[in-house]
């Protein structure tokens, strides 16, 4: 064992003391410099935001945060901010939960771009070709993200956002509507990479009109989930299911 240590590539870092392995400072270092490294270049990008500008102090928590080395990596980086590590800074993530599950929801920062598909007419200076759909006899562009909130916006429990719009029944009067989020600031299309389905409700609209419906679109950010409302303005009859919570700090 001590000779198969001594002529690896560690030999000058492992040594053998009796029945136990001793490695050095510096390999051991070495074990955290790659995650160390992830997490210094994540804060620095949240620090060089705009909306962070005015961000003093760091809270250090999690079980990661208990080592020395991390906590005197952050210090030497960030050091011109107050760095707050709270005592058993592992068990505070399961704490806050709990809290939070108690109290009303404080003002937080979207971190998704919430939309709906969209099919405006092609315009064939502004959209590709492989997104033109021929639509009751009407050329449109499909899969348009049409944005109804912006990521990195402060919302509190009970923020709503709205949207008007026209669409085309199917003659069963039943219309599927999805709710996206991307992770970019203005998505293009909800295929876009970083775009994925929040959710998609069913609703059996009451109208009996030919033609496109008017139908009024409203999110609300709520404690336990963000509420879509969808309202047929022609009969004022009211839809609405709840999806996941997916609204917290970036």
């Amino acid at each position: 064992m001590r000779e198969a240590v001594k002529t690896s590539p560690y030999g000058e870092d492992l040594h053998v003391i009796g029945d136990k392995l001793k490695i050095s400072d510096r390999l051991f270092r070495r074990f955290f410099d790659p995650t160390i490294r992830e997490i210094l270049k994540r804060i620095d990008k949240i620090l060089t935001e705009e909306k962070s500008h005015d961000v003093n102090d760091l809270f250090v928590v999690g079980s990661f945060a208990e080592y020395k080395l991390v906590q005197n990596t952050i210090r030497e980086k960030f050091g011109k901010k107050r760095i707050i590590i709270p005592h058993q800074a592992d068990y505070a993530v399961s704490r806050g939960s709990v809290l939070y599950g108690h109290i009303a929801m404080m003002p937080t920062v979207t971190r998704y771009t919430y939309g709906c598909q969209h099919w405006p007419m092609f315009n064939n200076k502004e959209h590709p070709l492989n997104k033109l759909m021929v639509l009751n006899g009407e050329i449109r562009c499909k899969d348009i993200f049409y944005t109804l909130q912006e990521r990195g916006v402060t919302v509190s429990s009970g923020y709503k956002v709205s949207h008007l719009v026209q669409v085309l029944v199917p003659k069963d009067g039943t219309l599927n509507v999805t709710i996206y989020v991307s992770k970019g600031q203005e998505p293009r299309f909800i295929d876009d990479d970083g775009c994925t389905p929040l959710g998609t409700m069913t609703v059996h609209l009451a109208s009996s009109m030919q033609g496109p419906v008017e139908l009024n679109k409203t999110l609300t950010f709520q404690d336990n989930g963000i509420v879509l409302e969808i309202t047929e303005k022609a009969t004022g009859q009211l839809y609405d299911t709840t999806f996941p919570f997916l609204y917290g700090v970036m």
